[in-house]
C-alpha cells in the first residue's frame, strides 16, 4: 500500500486536445519531440468495496470487474470458520480481488472480547491466504475503546512484529470525537485523532494505514448541502498520515437513508465522482465504496448491487465508469507526495464564506507553483511534489454537486510554459501563454495538473 515513486524521462509525441476544455482559452499545440516526465505505471490507488456480495465466484468477480481492488469480508454470509469463508477466500486469490479480514468490533462492542486462543489462530490461519491483504480490526472505536484496541495492537505485533508481508493493521476512526456511547463531541476531534494515534495506532509495528468514513451529501426539507465538517476532519487525517508516513484511506457515501427523517442524500454518478476528487485533493491513497452491496441496515439503500440477488444498480456502472477512470492515471498521482490543500473561495459564491474552508486548521496560504489562482466555484487544490520536486495539482471543483455548477479556474504558474493535465483519465498537454491555464470543471469533476518548462 505504500506510495513509491519512479520517474523515467521519455521523449512523448502529445497533441494537445482542446475539445475536452469547453471554454477554456488556453492554447493548444503540436509538442512533438519535447520531453515531458512520466511515471512508472508500478502503482494502484486502493478502491474497496463495503458489505460483501452473496458467496458466489461469479458475485466476486464482478466486484472486481466493477474496478474495486479489495473486499470487506463481512462475515453476514460466511463465518469465518466455515468452510465457505475459505473457498471466498480462495476465489479471491483466483479473481485477484484483495480480501480485508472483517471482525465485527464496532463503536463500543469489541467482538473479540470472549474469543479463545483457537480463535485467534483461526484469524491468523484465514490470514495467510496470498488474498488476505488486511484485517479489520475495529470500526470507529470510542475513546473508552482505546485500551481494548492498544490489546488487539499488541496482540497483532506479538504474531507479525514488523514483518513487511503481514496482514495490515486497519482500524477506521471515528467520524465524531465520541467518549462513549452517550457522549458526543466532548472533545475536539483533533484532540480524537491525535489521542488514538498516539495511544493506540502509532504502536503498530510495519505499515500503518489510517481510515475514516465521513458521508457528507445531505439533504433536509427539499434543500441539498455538503457537511461543514467534511474538510477539516480530511485535513486532520491528511496531517496526521502526512507526518506519519501513513497510507490515507477514505469511505465514499454510496448509500442513503430510508427513515423518515434519513438526511443521507440519494447520490448519483456526480456525487461519487465529487467525493473521490475532493479526497484526492487531500491525499488519499484509497477509497471504498459504503456501501457494494446494498447495506443490510433497514433504514439505508443505495448501493452498487442489490442485497437479494447481487444485480448491478445503476451505482455499479457510475462506480465501474469511474474506476476505470482513475486507473488511468492513479499511477502518476501516487507518484507524488501529498503537501497541503490551497481553498479558494469562488467569485460565484454570493455568500462570500465558505463554512467548511473557515473550519480547517491550516490550510496552504498559496501555492509554491503559482503566482495567483482565481475560481468562479468554491475549490480545494491539493499540491503534490514528487523525488524530482516537480509539482503536482489535484484540483477540484467543490461546489455542491447537485447544483451543478461549472467552474472556470485560472493559475498563473512561476516558471511554466507547458500544463499536463489528466482529465476523465487522459493526458492532454497544453501550451501556456504567459504561464496561465485556464479550465472549466463541471460539477463533481477534478483534474491532476503537472506544471512544466520545456
Amino acid at each position: 500500500m505504500k506510495k513509491g515513486v519512479s520517474l523515467l524521462l521519455s521523449a512523448v509525441l502529445t497533441l494537445g486536445v482542446a475539445a475536452g476544455f469547453a471554454g477554456c482559452n488556453t492554447e493548444t499545440a503540436d509538442t512533438d519531440g519535447e520531453i515531458y516526465p512520466t511515471y512508472a505505471d508500478d502503482k494502484e490507488l486502493m478502491i474497496g468495496g463495503w458489505d460483501s456480495p452473496i458467496p458466489t465466484k461469479e458475485n466476486y468477480q464482478a466486484a472486481k470487474d466493477m474496478g474495486l481492488t479489495h473486499i470487506f469480508l463481512d462475515q453476514v454470509y460466511a463465518n469465518i470458520d466455515s468452510p465457505q469463508y475459505a473457498e471466498i477466500l480462495d476465489w479471491c486469490e483466483e479473481i485477484g480481488l484483495d480480501a480485508i479480514l472483517l471482525l465485527g468490533s464496532n463503536v463500543d462492542h469489541d467482538a473479540t472480547e470472549e474469543w479463545t486462543d483457537a480463535d485467534w489462530e483461526l484469524l491468523y490461519e484465514r490470514a495467510e491466504s496470498p488474498a488476505a491483504d488486511m484485517i479489520c480490526y475495529w470500526d470507529e472505536p470510542f475513546v473508552d475503546n482505546f485500551g481494548d484496541v492498544l490489546d488487539i495492537v499488541n496482540r497483532h505485533n506479538a504474531k507479525y512484529g514488523d514483518d513487511p508481508e503481514a496482514p495490515t493493521f486497519n482500524v477506521t476512526y471515528n467520524p465524531q470525537a465520541n467518549v462513549n456511547s452517550n457522549e458526543v463531541g466532548t472533545i475536539s476531534y483533533q484532540e480524537y485523532a491525535d489521542k488514538l494515534w498516539e495511544e493506540v495506532m502509532s504502536k503498530v509495528q510495519g505499515e500503518k494505514f489510517l481510515s475514516l468514513d465521513v458521508y457528507p451529501l445531505y439533504q433536509s426539507n427539499g434543500v441539498t448541502g455538503v457537511s461543514s465538517g467534511w474538510l477539516p476532519k480530511l485535513e486532520t487525517m491528511a496531517n496526521l498520515a502526512k507526518e506519519n508516513d501513513a497510507d490515507f484511506h477514505m469511505f465514499i457515501q454510496s448509500y442513503w437513508d430510508t427513515s423518515v427523517d434519513g438526511t443521507t442524500r440519494r447520490v448519483d454518478d456526480v456525487d461519487l465522482a465529487y467525493q473521490v476528487y475532493v479526497c484526492m485533493a487531500f491525499g488519499i491513497t484509497g477509497f471504498s465504496y459504503f456501501t457494494y452491496t446494498e447495506s443490510f441496515l433497514s433504514s439505508m439503500t443505495g448501493g452498487c448491487v442489490t442485497r437479494e440477488d447481487c444485480e448491478p444498480t445503476e451505482l455499479y456502472y457510475w462506480a465501474q465508469e469511474l474506476n476505470t477512470e482513475l486507473k488511468k492515471f492513479d499511477n502518476v498521482y501516487l507518484s507524488f507526495d501529498w503537501q497541503g490543500v490551497y481553498t479558494v473561495l469562488g467569485s460565484e459564491n454570493e455568500t462570500g464564506v465558505n463554512i467548511g474552508f473557515e473550519a480547517m486548521k491550516d490550510p496552504l496560504d498559496s501555492l509554491s507553483c503559482a503566482d495567483s489562482v482565481s475560481a468562479t466555484q468554491d475549490t480545494v487544490i491539493g499540491q503534490f511534489k514528487d523525488k524530482d520536486n516537480n509539482d503536482g495539482l489535484l484540483i477540484a471543483n467543490y461546489s455542491d454537486p447537485a447544483a451543478r455548477l461549472s467552474d472556470a479556474v485560472s493559475l498563473e504558474f512561476k516558471d511554466a510554459d507547458r500544463a499536463l493535465v489528466w482529465r476523465n483519465g487522459e493526458r492532454s498537454v497544453y501550451v501556456l501563454k504567459d504561464g496561465v491555464l485556464n479550465l472549466e470543471l463541471e460539477a463533481g469533476e477534478g483534474v491532476f495538473v503537472i506544471p512544466v518548462k520545456v
